[in-house]
């Protein structure tokens, strides 16, 4: 019994259908159906939206708070402090509350954050709101990543883990990029 010769993986019509599968996947519809894809939109979504915070965090510095390099450090050690202690205190919260619930929650919490971040041109206040932000990043982060793994089949997770990776990679740089040429528009 012949077995039929394998076509390599850049058979033309082998990397059409996977780029249409690809595409296909990209549809809010479908991501918000699908758990997996649904949290690689989350984040997606935050990568996207938390870059800018990174880009214009030398601006507010600088030019609303008139301070330095040390106190925009101080800014950053606030939320590494924040993201450390969120994700100690994830474990617990998921064992005691609805995980999907709690990320909704530090979810809102984060974007509470970026708002008083933004209406508090006083260093003390927002070193505070920095470290609320980063314990909301810091408990979404892991629970994010648990229901990823308890909803990504086991023989697709490398798959999933390179789609959520890929995204965050490129969504992480358009925000950025975003943020600047939005900051060098205004006056």
């Amino acid at each position: 019994m012949q077995h039929p010769k394998a076509r390599p993986l850049s058979d033309p019509p082998i990397v059409r259908r996977a780029v249409v599968d690809a595409v296909r996947k990209l549809d809010p519809r479908v991501q918000v159906r699908n758990p997996v894809m649904f949290v690689v939109l989350v984040g997606a979504v935050l990568s996207f939206a938390f870059m800018p915070l990174n880009v214009l965090d030398v601006s507010w510095v600088r030019q609303v708070l008139h301070l330095g390099a040390f106190a925009y450090g101080m800014l950053g050690a606030a939320v590494t402090v924040g993201v450390i202690a969120g994700s100690i205190l994830a474990g617990p919260l998921m064992n005691r509350f609805n995980p999907v619930r709690m990320m909704l929650a530090f979810l809102a919490l984060t974007a509470l954050s970026y708002a008083a971040f933004s209406q508090l041109p006083y260093f003390v206040p927002d070193l505070v709101v920095m470290l609320v932000l980063g314990i909301g990043i810091g408990v979404i982060n892991p629970i994010a990543q648990t229901l990823f793994q308890r909803a990504t089949p086991q023989r697709l997770m490398g798959r999933a883990v390179g789609a959520l990776m890929a995204t965050v990679q490129v969504a992480s740089p358009l925000g950025a990029m975003i943020a600047g040429f939005v900051a060098s528009a205004l006056p």
